[in-house]
């Protein structure tokens, strides 16, 4: 609408200074080299404001020219843009659906378009572990590393994760080793160190860095008693004694609780020969605890006072949710001490909860031993025709 007042006030001035302007008086000369024009004065003034009208029209047309470029480049950028985003979001809904194949070729096109490159290349090198190509893992690492080389620690973590989840236990610790140079306090780092360490079954590694978590959990928990048992056979094969001592006295006092650490530190005792020590520790636990472990520990320890060692574990058998476990240990201690009577009370009380061959066997070995050697006989008859 100002387009047209500006008209309409340019034709009254027009109308009212035309007139005016033809009544100037004088020339306006032009000169270039040795020649020269000469045109009236009215007419000098008109050309005048057509070049400079001319100019206004000539810098709007170029301004107009110029933004219709940079639409056209954002237009395209945006439609680029858009189709990278589209790529990205069914890349991810295929990669939660389990379609890695289609993730991986999604997020690869969508890396090309779009500004979220590194998570396209992380989500697509997930993608090709999922199908075993561990070429391509690394290719789309790579790229990582050359889209976002400030990025380094997340994508080695990466690296180190994956590494992991493929079984590749060497490459995956040396992945944690140099992440761990970078943040030595990182848990999550420490947590995947841990793990890595368990699987190469390297026990001191396991606790040194159990240690260090702030934040454990059930599973860190397990692989550190896991660790610290396998530690104690281990230490009591090569007959270190003092160094099984020191282990178990830096536990915490609930470890040493939990049944599994308290057994496998008794089985390295019986295994450095500190039977004694082992047996007198297995009597405090079995006065207060049902450790069916520590029963059949017990029973393999070479007593001093055989019948107080069998007394004890029958009266934990009368007490037990185990009974029938602690009856086959009753069993086979009865027959070490040859005590014959009390071998088949305990067969037979067994044999009322679970008829099998083995104890139908023990039984015929302990009838010959009482002589009762025809239904010995009957037994094992029995058991050639089944």
């Amino acid at each position: 609408m100002r387009k047209y007042w500006w008209l309409i006030i340019l034709f009254f001035l027009g109308l009212f200074l035309g007139p005016k302007l033809k009544q100037l008086d004088g020339f306006v000369v032009f000169a270039l080299d040795k020649t020269t024009a000469q045109i009236p004065m009215w007419l000098g003034i008109i050309i005048i404001l057509l070049i400079i009208v001319i100019f206004h029209i000539l810098i709007n047309f170029i301004q107009k020219s110029v933004g219709a470029v940079s639409q056209a480049r954002a237009w395209s950028g945006s439609r680029k843009w858009k189709k990278a985003r589209t790529l990205t979001i069914s890349g991810m809904i295929a990669f939660t659906e389990g379609r890695w194949e289609k993730a991986e070729k999604h997020m690869q096109l969508a890396a090309k378009e779009g500004d979220t490159k590194l998570i396209n290349y992380l989500i697509a090198a997930e993608a090709a572990q999922k199908v075993g190509d561990f070429e391509k893992r690394a290719f789309y690492l790579k790229k990582c590393k050359q889209v976002a080389p400030d990025k380094d620690f997340a994508i080695e973590l990466t690296q180190a994760r994956l590494q992991l989840e493929s079984n590749q236990y060497e490459e995956a610790q040396s992945s944690l080793r140099h992440l761990l140079e970078m943040e030595p306090e990182n848990n999550y780092v420490l947590t995947l160190y841990t793990i890595t360490s368990d699987k190469l079954k390297n026990w001191d590694q396991v606790i040194n860095t159990y240690h260090k978590i702030k934040k454990k959990n059930k599973e860190l928990d397990v692989l550190y008693i896991n660790a610290i048992n396998n530690n104690l056979i281990l230490l009591s094969q090569n007959s270190k004694n003092t160094q099984i001592e020191q282990i178990w006295k830096n536990l915490p006092a609930k470890i040493k609780k939990q049944p599994e650490p308290f057994n496998c530190y008794i089985q390295a005792l019986i295994n450095v020969n500190e039977q004694e020590k082992a047996e007198k520790l297995l009597k405090k636990q079995l006065k207060t605890s049902e450790n069916l472990g520590a029963i059949k520990l017990f029973a393999s320890i070479e007593s001093k006072q055989p019948g107080k060692q069998l007394d004890l574990i029958e009266s934990k058998m009368l007490l037990s949710n185990n009974k029938a476990e602690i009856l086959e240990v009753l069993v086979d201690l009865s027959i070490k001490l040859k005590l014959w009577g009390k071998a088949r009370q305990f067969i037979e009380q067994s044999l009322e909860i679970e008829s099998t061959a083995v104890k139908q066997l023990k039984l015929a070995k302990v009838l010959k031993q009482l002589g009762e050697l025809e239904q010995a006989k009957k037994i094992r008859d029995g058991l050639l025709e089944i």
